[in-house]
């Protein structure tokens, strides 16, 4: 066996004290060199140390060093330490025992220990890579000494210029360390040396960010996120950084140049003014009105101005328009109609869910009132789904200053889709015929966003497995005609789908040219996937408040109504003796009195939230009512109506 040496500084910093002085040099490596009884010849030759060792080297037990790999592995690091000695006593010469040991007394936080054995692991093995990644990381971590690190992070790349596990490594050591362009130029080479690694996309956007290019951080983050297919932390973390990234470059640029351009464009195009206005009345965070649907000589594009994004969706909306234009050209626009019959037809299908809903004492006209939004609703999703893919596909190729504004719309979306079809209180409500086709279109979304950005959020919708398959079906037959799409055809998918799904006898597509009947429905191009149980722009809380007020004969306290209904889906996974222990520590908060006008309360088994006075009571009477019924009436709080609606509302049955 041979022992090879650059005699250079590296070498002094391994024998320290030698700069300079051969002979000592030689000396210090014959007696390291002679551990464990071995024979070293320790001679400089051109500029070399070379140690040559005579006879039968000894090899190490490869059971017990898989055993403190393992222990290793497990966090138990004294166990590994004790075995790793060993090891060494009896094979000295294994620089991998050495590293392996300086690593256990690094993760146990004893650095100074670490480096002895990291310096030996590198006497007997200069080449050894992650000793010297692991010296460098203790310089820069624990010791603050940039220069020293980047000493051994350059030896690494001088050894093993092409290794893109340790370029990344180093690059994110020399981020910490706030030496930006150095740790670019690692990532770089990285780069070179494995264009597919996620964790160099992501490390280029980590310096782009910090550096103040966001542009560079965005689209950085969207491939790691398209390179990374294990879905582990650092998935999530090119995620947030994408997220990050494009909200500051929606923060700090203006599109709106985009959309004077493209409203110039669909002038001269359909012939007609285009006006776009700000409207925070409007149901939706955006909306067209077709001049042809309204009698009108121009085109309407209204719009939430307070709307995360929301030039996306006046360019989605402008879309529509441009793709109406481009069916009439080919004479090949249809209209989306219903008739009164169909919506019957629909209401009659559910005639079970209906009598359960009448059980439950919900008014005749209310439950009639509902379900006429659900087939609005679901009528709406029909039409706009297939028609949206091929809208968010031309925007994302054409309009590459538009991406990160597309980026956090859709992401807003699918987060949508999935409350819709997920959350409890409204899968409780929902027909499950109705619940399963919203989910699919919801699913065929959430797969364009995948395919768009790279972020996978199809799972979180809780598919089974027939939606799933339909949805990747559809999603698939959309991209056959992805690229080439031919005006009108994106019709054939609305009725296609709507037929695999059986709500095609929901509606009618007709030729434009055969009607001069304005669509029934008064703007089926909006842009809004469907909320199932968030029909026609109600949110869920303005659902909730309705409910209260048609519900309650007497005068309620509405805040602790809403208040209650939150506490009960709070509550509902705990058992009851969690809500106990919340209902104590609600008790103790209350000793000195609940101000119900004051704001700023805590309670200690309910971390990172703060009450209002009327939250907090509405908290105090559920957890009580929940856990320890027996002695509501002690807290003399007068919520007994507030409380019954709640329970009505949700539906809970838990105690």
């Amino acid at each position: 066996m041979k022992v090879t040496h650059k005699v250079d500084e590296f070498l002094h910093d391994l024998f320290p004290g030698t700069q300079g002085d051969a002979s000592k040099l030689v000396k210090e490596a014959e007696s390291y060199f002679a551990q464990g009884g071995l024979s070293p010849q320790v001679s400089i030759e051109n500029d070399e140390l070379v140690v040559v060792f005579s006879g039968k080297m000894p090899k190490v037990q490869d059971n017990q060093f898989k055993k403190a790999i393992k222990f290793c592995d497990e966090g138990k690091f004294p166990q590994a330490i004790t075995i790793l000695k060993q090891l060494i006593e009896s094979a000295p010469n294994i620089s991998e025992c050495h590293r392996v040991l300086g690593q256990a007394y690094s993760e146990q936080g004893d650095q100074e220990e670490a480096q002895k054995h990291l310096i030996n692991a590198l006497r007997w093995d200069p080449m050894n890579g992650w000793a010297l990644i692991m010296m460098g990381n203790i310089m820069a971590k624990y010791l603050n000494n940039a220069e020293q690190a980047l000493k051994y992070y350059n030896r690494v790349l001088k050894l093993k210029p092409d290794d893109n596990f340790a370029l990344n490594n180093i690059g994110a050591k020399l981020i910490e360390l706030g030496k930006l362009p150095e740790a670019k130029q690692y990532f770089e080479k990285a780069h070179k040396a494995d264009p597919d690694y996620p964790n160099t996309y992501h490390g280029l956007a980590c310096v782009a960010e910090l550096e103040g290019d966001h542009q560079s951080a965005f689209e950085n983050s969207i491939t790691a996120l398209f390179k990374n297919n294990k879905r582990d932390q650092l998935y999530s973390l090119s995620f947030q950084m994408a997220e990050e990234s494009a909200k500051k470059l929606v923060a700090q640029s203006d599109v709106m140049g985009l959309v004077s351009d493209y409203v110039s464009e669909l002038k001269e195009k359909t012939g007609k003014d285009i006006v776009v206005e700000r409207d925070p009345k409007i149901p939706t965070a955006a909306k067209i009105e077709i001049a042809e649907n309204y009698d009108r000589d121009y085109h309407l594009v209204k719009y939430k101005p307070d709307y995360p994004a929301v030039e996306h969706l006046i360019m989605h909306e402008l879309s529509h328009l441009d793709f109406t234009a481009d069916a009439r050209n080919k004479k090949a626009n249809l209209l989306f109609m219903t008739k009164d019959s169909y919506q019957e037809a629909f209401i009659k299908a559910f005639e079970k869910d209906i009598k359960k809903m009448s059980r439950q004492g919900f008014p005749e006209d209310k439950i009639a009132g509902y379900f006429r939004e659900l087939f609005q609703g679901i009528n709406r999703q029909a039409y706009n789904t297939p028609i949206d893919l091929f809208i968010e596909d031309m925007l994302y190729k054409k309009y590459r200053e538009l991406r990160p504004y597309q980026f956090l719309s859709l992401f807003n979306m699918v987060l949508q889709g999935i409350d819709a079809t997920t959350r409890k209180d409204i899968v409780k409500m929902v027909p499950q015929q109705v619940l399963s086709v919203s989910k699919v279109y919801n699913l065929v979304n959430a797969l364009h966003f995948k395919s768009l950005y790279g972020f996978d959020l199809v799972r979180a919708h809780k598919p089974s497995n027939k939606e799933m398959r339909l949805a990747d079906n559809l999603y698939h037959e959309f991209k056959e005609y992805r690229f080439d799409r031919v005006p009108g055809k994106e019709f054939h998918l609305v009725q296609k789908w709507a037929e695999l799904m059986n709500i095609d006898r929901y509606f009618d597509l007709v030729p434009e040219a055969l009607t001069k009947t304005k669509p029934v429905q008064d703007d089926p191009a909006t842009y809004s996937e469907l909320k199932t149980a968030d029909i026609e722009s109600p949110s869920p809380e303005e659902l909730t408040k309705k409910f209260i007020e048609e519900h309650s004969k007497e005068d309620v306290n509405m805040a602790v109504c809403m208040y209650m209904i939150g506490a009960l889906k709070y509550f509902e996974q705990f058992p009851r003796e969690d809500i106990k222990k919340v209902a104590f520590d609600i008790a103790m908060v209350g000793t000195s009195g609940i101000d119900p006008d004051k704001q700023g309360y805590t309670v200690p088994s309910i971390e990172g939230k703060e009450f209002s006075g009327y939250h907090l009571l509405a908290y105090f009477y559920v957890s009580w009512a929940l856990a320890v019924p027996e002695m509501l009436s002690e807290l003399e709080l007068p919520f007994n109506k507030e409380y019954e609606i709640a329970r009505k509302f949700h539906g809970w049955d838990k105690a």
